[in-house]
């Protein structure tokens, strides 16, 4: 994670004297986040499934805030219902077309988030 300042100032010609004001400083942190993608097995069949898991990182010592974690399937891979999980724990994602979309919130520091689910083969 890295930090960010940043401050303003403005020029102001007041009485035939130029001053300058200058704003509070703003410091803010800029999230390192880790994300690896993988598969259950490198080959399959039309009609045969595949579990995909995404592991996503927080390297970081800050917690990092609303994460939303969104995947979009190959055309020619369908999610199979109810087999989504996050951390090995049920859970429902959202489901338009074939993008999966969770609202995983929060990701505390030096924590990896493991969402997991299976898809379907439709054709090759």
């Amino acid at each position: 994670m890295s930090t960010i300042t940043n401050t303003a100032s403005a020029d102001l010609e007041l009485c035939d004297e130029l001053v300058q004001i200058t704003s509070n400083t703003i410091s803010f942190e800029v999230a390192e986040i880790l994300i690896t993608k993988y598969v259950n097995c490198p080959s399959t069949v039309v009609g045969g499934t595949l579990r995909f898991c995404i592991e996503i990182s927080n390297p970081s010592t800050t917690a990092i805030n609303n994460v939303i974690l969104r995947d979009a399937l190959d055309p020619r891979l369908q999610y199979v219902p109810g087999s989504f999980t996050i951390n090995g724990v049920p859970a429902t994602p959202s489901v338009v077309g074939n993008v999966l979309s969770y609202n995983i919130g929060t990701i505390p520091p030096l924590s990896t988030v493991v969402a997991c689910f299976r898809v379907r083969v439709l054709s090759q």
